[in-house]
């Protein structure tokens, strides 16, 4: 038996924009699907590589 989970992710520059949603991958646990809300296009990725995406975006010293 599978579980599914969607997440959701607002766009804080412009909320008019779409939405992101990150679905759970239907049969392998190490992949996630990037879905762009108005468009319905999806992306599979694996899960480690979104999360050291973003991890390195969130260690850039923009002010040093």
């Amino acid at each position: 038996m599978a579980i599914d989970v969607t997440c959701e992710v607002k766009n804080y520059d412009n909320p008019a924009k779409s939405k992101l949603r990150v679905h759970s991958h239907w049969n392998d646990s190490n992949m996630v699907e990037v879905e762009v809300v108005a468009t319905g296009e999806r992306y599979t990725v694996l899960g480690t590589d979104l999360i050291t995406a973003i991890q390195n975006a969130l260690n850039t010293n923009r002010f040093g």
